[in-house]
C-alpha cells in the first residue's frame, strides 16, 4: 500500500524524502516514487507538496557459506 506525505521543508529531493523514511535503502524506489508522481518535475519539491511514496520490496537474502578463521 502506497504512502502519502506532505512536504513541509524547505529545500528536499525526492531522494533525501526516501532516505528519511527507508534509509539506505530508499534509493531503490526513487523511480518508483517519480512514476507515481507525474506532476513532480522540479529537482527541489515545494512546501505542500503531496508526494505518493511505494512500499519498500521485501529484502531478498541468501544464505551464503560461513567463512570461519580461527576453528
Amino acid at each position: 500500500m502506497t504512502e502519502t506525505v506532505t512536504i513541509r521543508g524547505d529545500n528536499l529531493t525526492i531522494d533525501l524524502v526516501l532516505w528519511r523514511k527507508f534509509g539506505v535503502r530508499g534509493v531503490e524506489l526513487v523511480e518508483k516514487t517519480m512514476a507515481l508522481n507525474p506532476g513532480v518535475t522540479s529537482a527541489y519539491l515545494p512546501v505542500g507538496t503531496a508526494l505518493e511514496l511505494p512500499d519498500l520490496p521485501a529484502l531478498e537474502t541468501a544464505a551464503q557459506p560461513v567463512v570461519t578463521l580461527f576453528g
